[in-house]
């Protein structure tokens, strides 16, 4: 099932793609979550921290690693997340910040079947005592 979700490459030119075009080429990250785990990610990527540049986009994209950051709603079911990443809000040590910085990086979730695969994976998260919203 995994190699059939679709996502949205963040840079526009790409086109959709299923998780199987990443097959050979990249190492895909799956980081779901509530809105503020979302916008706590989006912070990670697109702005510096403290004194420090951040040099983490460039850094995954050298590895060959695409991130697909996944928002899901109180009821843990997927939720439209381009617009929460591109409405991130950033924090007071949140410098530099701009939500298109690490798109190389980045695509965004596309279709129900996220909903299917990410079903068991709440669940066991959540029976082991993890907080999915909060913590990814």
């Amino acid at each position: 099932m995994l190699a059939r979700l679709v996502v949205n490459p963040a840079v526009e030119e790409e086109g959709r793609k299923s998780l199987k075009d990443y097959r050979r080429a990249s190492r895909v990250v799956i980081a779901a979550g509530g809105a503020d785990y979302i916008n706590r990610l989006c912070m990670s990527l697109c702005s510096d921290q403290l004194a420090d540049e951040n040099t983490l986009p460039e850094a995954l994209a050298g590895v060959d690693i695409v991130v697909v950051p996944v928002l899901l709603g109180a009821d843990y079911k997927v939720m439209e997340t381009t617009s929460a990443w591109r409405n991130a809000v950033p924090g007071e040590n949140d410098r530099n910040f701009e939500s298109t910085r690490a798109d190389e990086v980045i695509a965004f979730p596309d279709g129900d079947l996220w909903n299917d695969y990410l079903k068991s994976d709440v669940e066991t998260a959540q029976g082991q005592g993890f907080d999915v919203l909060d913590k990814g």
